[in-house]
């Protein structure tokens, strides 16, 4: 069922993280969320703390979202491991699916917040776009998988595979439609991308091929920057302390650029010109060149301006991109 709408807002960017965490209907879910370090923080002040380029009022517009459908007691939390697995595996219990339902039968994207591979910055990017897709009458999941962790890279895609395997296994108990994408940013942005390829992608899991992949400031090419850069990059991704050839192999293996052919999904890709932490021209041109060359459908969105991380992008040059992927999901039917 979906959630009735509460038409008096709750969090805005001038709410705390304290309130947010204390707020009742989040119980379950606040170990799922990442709120930063200081709960006296304000939305507003994590963003200026933390990244610029973050909105706090659209971190507030996901809350209220999130706060609406557990108000209305909509079981938000959904687990996609059984208690078995988590308890073989314990770091698999910092995993989870919320669930942002249309209330009707309808296709579905999966919303995957990036972090560096370090966190999951799902309060910053994930929310907030899955409170839009509800807008538009795309149900929503957003994923919360594992980061900071040795070997972060296999264990995230480990459980978006398992997450969406869990997803159409209870299709019809979520009203979904077959019809599906995954839509990511940064390192969430890294991990949709990977799921679109031959050596790591959805034929190797068995599943469905999405309809589209959304990569938001995505990061597909390991081997654009200096070594320092590479090497916390390697370390963040595959884990610590390894050899100089493991961490090679790695990103061989991971270089979502070298291993695309013409299965690989629709995509819309979209970047900052500006961005400083993830180049343009080696990232997402790169991307839209490969996919050219074999054939694949695709649409770049270059925005001139603005930083890394800005997510729905309210008040950019990026706002709007949503409503354009979307209008290319649509068109790709």
């Amino acid at each position: 069922m979906g959630a009735k709408i509460i038409m008096e807002k709750i969090f805005d960017r001038n709410s705390t993280v304290k309130e947010a965490k204390n707020y009742k209907p989040f119980a379950e879910a606040v170990e799922h969320i990442e709120w930063g370090k200081d709960e006296e923080d304000t939305l507003e002040e994590i963003a200026r703390r933390v990244s610029p380029s973050w909105n706090p009022d659209d971190m507030a517009y996901g809350l209220n979202r999130l706060a609406e459908l557990c108000y209305n007691d909509t079981e938000v939390l959904q687990q996609f491991y059984t208690d078995e697995e988590k308890n073989e595996d314990p770091e698999k219990k910092n995993t989870a699916l919320f669930w942002f339902p249309t209330g009707k039968k309808a296709p579905f994207a999966i919303s995957i917040a990036g972090g560096g591979y370090n966190g999951v910055c799902s309060l910053m990017e994930g929310f907030p776009v899955a409170a839009k897709l509800n807008e538009m009458g795309i149900n929503a999941f957003v994923l919360d998988y594992r980061a900071g962790t040795d070997d972060a890279a296999d264990k995230s895609e480990e459980d978006l595979h398992r997450a969406i395997q869990f997803i159409f296994e209870n299709k019809e108990r979520f009203q979904l439609e077959d019809s599906y994408a995954v839509v990511g940013f940064s390192a969430g942005g890294h991990l949709t991308a990977e799921f679109g390829t031959d050596n790591r992608g959805y034929k190797t899991a068995d599943l469905p091929k999405p309809e589209i992949l959304g990569l938001g400031y995505a990061c597909v090419n390991l081997e654009f920057t200096e070594e320092e850069k590479k090497q916390q990059l390697s370390e963040d991704m595959f884990g610590k302390n390894r050899e100089k050839e493991y961490y090679i192999a790695k990103r061989n293996e991971f270089t979502v650029l070298d291993h695309i052919s013409s299965n690989y999904p629709p995509a819309f890709i979209w970047h900052t010109m500006e961005d400083e932490l993830i180049p343009y021209e080696d990232n997402a041109v790169a991307m839209k060149e490969i996919l050219d060359c074999v054939g694949v459908r695709n649409q770049l969105k270059c925005v001139k301006h603005g930083l890394h991380g800005l997510g729905l992008g309210t008040g950019s040059e990026a706002q709007g991109w949503l409503e354009e992927a979307v209008a290319f999901w649509k068109n790709q039917k």
